[in-house]
């Protein structure tokens, strides 16, 4: 065999190895599994906690693609999964909210290498942004307005649950409030999908000391835990 044939002979072999290499993609048996946080903000900025993100797409690209080869949504408690995959090197991404980005979202990214055709591979947290209002979650806040009639007697007032009268509410340190409501019947008022935070309470009130004639009062609480509701005292104001 001659050196022409020798190279050749090295040529063929060469492409032979390259159509048979497998690159990354579906139809291994190797998995890559990991989970999704979400790190929660109110809409001052500041954060409130972080939980598990569900039901998120998260997106998976094989190899050096530039785009993605297959998405899968996060399960209940912020895990995922991807399975028949074959060895080698992928990244695994979901979107972000992103303040100081122009679109306003961000792609977070990890990466992961499988190493043997059976693998189970476990990827690196992918922690997320999620910029959430006021009335993005699911508290209650409950109430009765109570009236104190001083018009017809000083000494002895006339007491009574105030029926359509305005209850106004506060998130944490604001200046203003976000929501108004009035109160039915019984003086009951209620505000809800409340994310967990400070709030404050308040009704207008006659006031003959105040300069305006009026003054608030206020009630202040706080919700803890997801969903929780919350029962206030009464709030009392005056009529003079």
């Amino acid at each position: 065999m001659n050196k022409y044939s020798v190279v050749i002979l090295i040529i063929l072999l060469t492409v032979v190895v390259q159509s048979c290499k497998k690159e990354e993609g579906e139809g291994g048996k190797a998995t890559i599994e990991g989970k999704l946080y979400n790190n929660l903000y109110d809409p001052n900025g500041k954060f409130l906690k972080k939980e598990e993100a569900r039901d998120v797409d998260v997106y998976i690209i094989y190899g050096d693609n530039t785009v993605y080869g297959e998405n899968s949504n996060s399960h209940s408690d912020g895990s995922y999964n991807f399975k028949y995959l074959r060895k080698g090197n992928y990244k695994l991404f979901a979107y972000s909210d992103c303040n100081s980005c122009a679109s306003g979202v961000e792609a977070k990214e990890v990466e992961v290498e499988i190493k043997d055709k059976k693998e189970v591979v476990t990827a690196s947290d992918i922690e997320l942004v999620k910029n959430i209002d006021i009335d993005d979650g699911s508290g209650y806040i409950s109430g009765m307005v109570q009236l104190t009639d001083y018009t017809t007697s000083t000494s002895n007032p006339i007491v009574y649950a105030k029926l359509d009268e305005d209850v106004y509410i506060v998130y944490d340190n604001d200046q203003a409030y976000f929501e108004r409501t009035k109160s039915g019947a019984g003086g009951v008022f209620q505000f809800s999908g409340l994310i967990e935070g400070s709030y404050k309470i308040y009704a207008f009130s006659d006031c003959l000391t105040c300069t305006s004639g009026t003054e608030t009062k206020e009630l202040l609480t706080q919700i803890t835990t997801e969903g929780e509701a919350i029962q206030l005292p009464v709030l009392g104001i005056d009529k003079r």
